[in-house]
């Protein structure tokens, strides 16, 4: 394997990203369709997620949140069980394998 290069590229493999400009009260995440959420929350929002991939394939995505109001996150576990504080912009993680819980965690805040 030379320098930089990580593994082998998965074919067909891109980035389907959805905006949300406002967010309102509540949003469901369609994580069949896109793997890249970038959400400007304009109150306090409830997220959750919905659609999957075929059994015994993982699910990843990512969201970017915006917006200096709470979000709740429905059905995810969280490292320690502890839901990580959102300070904005922020960047959030979540996997899921088959089709149990989802895992999330927050790769940074607070970016400038």
């Amino acid at each position: 394997m030379s320098r930089g290069t990580f593994g082998t590229p998965v074919e067909g493999a891109a980035y389907k990203v959805r905006k949300f400009p406002a967010s309102g009260p509540s949003l469901r995440l369609d994580v069949s369709s896109f793997n890249w959420f970038d959400i400007t929350m304009d109150q306090n929002c409830t997220i959750e997620f919905a659609g999957s991939r075929p059994m015994q394939i993982a699910t990843s995505f990512v969201v970017v949140l915006r917006g200096a109001f709470t979000p709740t996150w429905t059905s995810v576990v969280w490292p320690s069980g502890s839901i990580p504080t959102h300070t904005t912009p922020s960047l959030w993680t979540f996997t899921r394998v088959d089709d149990g819980s989802w895992f999330g965690g927050q790769a940074g805040k607070a970016y400038a």
